[in-house]
């Protein structure tokens, strides 16, 4: 069965079962909450916008996927667990700006 359009932001599509699937006519790709590389919270618009483009977070992205985006897009390189714990270890140096 094909989609058929429900609404001007839904479609709709009659299962083989014999029930109806409603979803949104355009479907957002999901962001998760932790980065897939350093495990850091994926926590504003430029961490979704880089998870979009390269799977991972705004900063994993300026270190390792800009830099090498023909190996990290067309052939899936990603960093080594050691150049990854490297890095977590530099970021938990940094000031946090959480104040109290």
């Amino acid at each position: 069965m094909s989609w058929k359009q429900l609404s001007r932001d839904r479609k709709v599509k009659k299962d083989v079962r014999g029930f109806d699937i409603i979803t949104p006519r355009l479907m957002r790709p999901n962001v998760p909450i932790f980065c897939p590389i350093c495990k850091f919270l994926m926590s504003n618009f430029s961490d979704t916008h880089r998870y979009q483009k390269y799977q991972c977070c705004f900063k994993c992205a300026l270190k390792w996927a800009e830099p090498n985006r023909t190996k990290w897009i067309e052939k899936g390189w990603r960093p080594s667990k050691d150049e990854i714990f490297k890095e977590i270890s530099e970021r938990l140096k940094l000031p946090s700006n959480i104040t109290f």
